[in-house]
């Protein structure tokens, strides 16, 4: 067979991998599934655009107990994964395939509401 249409279409439209037949699960409700802790084995950057028209980085997360699923990260989310991308010079495939062989990182995360509506992600390394 030649050119795959379907495979392009969805590389063009797919901001990251991670997205690839995972659905999207709300991180509050992984948290309270699992309160003993969550395994991080995969994590990407992407970019959104705020409410003022402005490109707003942050992650997604892949963890071990359901990785059927991934999960917007929030600010610290983020900054573990932008560091961890640091390290393997943006790669995020050697990145995600280093992080899964070595059996993940174990977090803890807590999810609270501040005075302005907003969520705040707190996120513990165990």
């Amino acid at each position: 067979m030649g050119f795959n249409f379907r495979e392009s279409a969805t590389k063009a439209v797919v901001d990251s991998a991670l997205r690839n037949g995972r659905e999207k699960a709300m991180l509050e409700t992984l948290a309270k599934a699992y309160p003993n802790g969550l395994t991080v084995i995969a994590g990407d950057l992407t970019h959104a655009i705020d409410k003022d028209g402005n490109p707003k980085e942050y992650c997604l997360i892949v963890f071990a107990e359901e990785n059927d699923k991934y999960v917007n990260g929030g600010s610290a989310f983020t900054k573990i994964v932008r560091g961890w991308l640091a390290e393997f010079d943006g790669d995020v495939d050697k990145m995600n395939e280093e992080l899964k062989a070595s059996g993940g990182v174990k977090v803890k995360v807590d999810s609270k509401r501040l005075d302005n509506g907003n969520n705040y992600t707190v996120v513990t390394v165990v």
